[in-house]
């Protein structure tokens, strides 16, 4: 009787010893992308193995499986529901269109035909994935990682990609500039790649922020060109801490690509006007509420006359509900343009602001929580509770308390007595990501892992105004306390945190005493 072999047991596979003596091999020296190669070839020698058991009768297929890492991608059929989702017609209104979907890996790799890059980065996307796909041809690799959805960072083994030697390709950068940026590299005076950019004369963000781009799109768009070679997805691989970050998603089309829309535009005011003190407070009094798209007004988008960088950042908060917080530390836009157009969007009615995440985890089908269960195990505790890095103890402890209701068992009548195990391990996981996020030495550490030095600074201004307003206007001493200490966790006796925590002590202790304060 043959042995039935599912395609998803391929990953239990013991490697014998022949496969195993590959591995010492993988010293410090080789890159992500030749350790992918390398891995890729050890599942290529087990499917060869197992073909072969195959064909001679020993093991059998329990389903066909896919067409093979050679074959051609094959294309399934495109939905022909005419009723759009919120966001695609919110990415409608942006001048979106929907391409056709792929089914695109068989055994997490693929082989590389002209047009896949585009289309994974939008699969992808929508699956919020984290981790990277290497695109390999020959001795060319090129890894592009995603944090929650979004391509923000490239890597590539090619010398012509190099970011001083592109950028001078392209005409971004001088000579003399180029010059100086690889003698800063060359002689160590510069730790990377946007150091030696900026001590090049390069200071200015948003240009740097447009270079980054602009090379790492034109890697995409040679990508995007390839004809050969084989994709590689792989989850576990860590965001590279040196990597420059910014958004590698395609800018949104210009207003001239959208002629058949109606020309009625809003005047765009917005821009110049000053938020008053009272709309800034609504803006940080509701940093920590998710936003989505209003479906009856989404339509809108088209009239408020966005430029390029602006669709961009609005298309980032259609893709996935976001937190408002969160919303201001995308590149794109400077902060006070994100809070005016943010404003804007809150005052039109286009964007509506929920407490929790409107997507949320609750409606995960049976058969897909030991999906879920593993990658909650591979995810940041921060992700596992859905919580932020301006998140307080309380806090954390009712994102905890949200996330064990979602997979309480009475939650799922249907489970059979694995998948009610199943749900337990998901539990314990998420009582995992609860006690070591409220160690402050541990939040500190899992903080580092999920946001840059740009984006902490972002949280604690944030969360800094938070405490300034729980003291002063709403005279909550407890709260204003505890906002304080999560501020000066993410910068360690910074003098404003330290005086409103000192102020908000003494407050408490008033407040205990019976003592009237004004």
């Amino acid at each position: 009787m043959p042995v039935l072999v599912s395609q998803v047991d391929l990953g239990r596979f013991s490697f014998d010893p022949l496969t195993l003596a590959m591995f010492p091999l993988l010293d410090g020296e080789h890159t992500t992308a030749q350790i992918a190669q390398l891995l890729g070839a050890v599942l290529d020698d087990i499917m060869d193995r197992l073909n072969a058991l195959r064909q001679a009768n020993i093991v059998k297929w329990a389903s066909p499986p896919s067409p093979s890492a050679s074959a051609t991608a094959t294309k399934t059929a495109s939905a022909t529901d005419s009723t759009l989702s919120t966001g695609e017609l919110a990415l409608q209104a942006l001048g979106e269109e929907r391409p056709e979907r792929q089914n695109l890996f068989h055994a997490d790799h693929c082989a590389i035909l002209p047009g896949l890059a585009a289309q994974l980065i939008e699969v992808e996307s929508e699956q919020s994935f984290t981790g990277a796909l290497i695109f390999s041809r020959e001795s060319d690799h090129i890894t592009l990682h995603f944090q929650e959805g979004l391509p923000l960072g490239i890597q590539s083994t090619i010398s012509r990609h190099e970011m001083g030697r592109m950028l001078h390709a392209m005409g971004r950068i001088n000579t003399e500039t180029a010059d100086m940026y690889d003698h800063l590299l060359q002689s160590g005076k510069a730790r990377h790649s946007i150091e030696a950019l900026q001590k090049a004369g390069i200071t200015d963000r948003a240009q740097l922020a447009r270079m980054i781009y602009d090379r790492g799109r034109a890697i995409l768009d040679e990508v995007n060109r390839w004809s050969g070679g084989t994709c590689t997805r792989r989850s576990q691989i860590m965001f590279p801490r040196n990597l420059p970050r910014c958004s590698l998603l395609p800018m949104a089309p210009t207003a001239s690509d959208a002629v058949e829309r109606p020309q009625t535009k809003a005047p765009s005011r917005w821009r110049e006007e000053r938020l008053t003190r009272d709309e800034e407070q609504f803006l940080v009094e509701h940093q920590s509420r998710y936003i989505a798209v209003d479906r009856e007004k989404a339509q809108e988008l088209h009239a408020l006359d966005l430029n390029n960088k602006e669709k961009e950042w609005v298309r980032h908060i259609i893709e996935k509900p976001v937190q408002v917080s969160f919303a201001f530390s995308i590149s794109p836009l400077f902060r006070v343009t994100s809070q005016r157009l943010m404003h804007q969007l809150i005052a039109r009615g286009v964007f509506v602001l929920h407490e929790f995440n409107p997507q949320g985890s609750a409606a995960i089908p049976l058969e897909k929580l030991s999906a879920h269960l593993t990658q909650l195990k591979l995810a940041n505790p921060y992700q596992v509770l859905s919580a932020h890095a301006t998140s307080t103890e309380a806090e954390i402890e009712r994102y905890f308390q949200r996330a064990l209701a979602t997979f309480d068992l009475n939650n799922f009548t249907q489970a059979d007595k694995e998948q009610r195990q199943t749900i337990i391990d998901i539990q314990n996981v998420i009582q995992g990501a609860r006690d070591e996020l409220m160690q402050p030495e541990r939040r500190r550490v899992r903080r580092a892992e999920l946001w840059d030095a740009t984006q902490l600074e972002t949280f604690f201004d944030i969360q800094l105004k938070k405490a300034e307003i729980a003291l002063e206007l709403r005279r909550d001493g407890a709260l204003a306390l505890q906002l304080s200490l999560s501020a000066l966790e993410l910068r360690p006796n910074h003098p404003g945190a330290l005086s409103i925590r000192s102020r908000a002590q003494q407050l408490v202790l008033f407040k205990r005493s019976g003592v009237v304060t004004n």
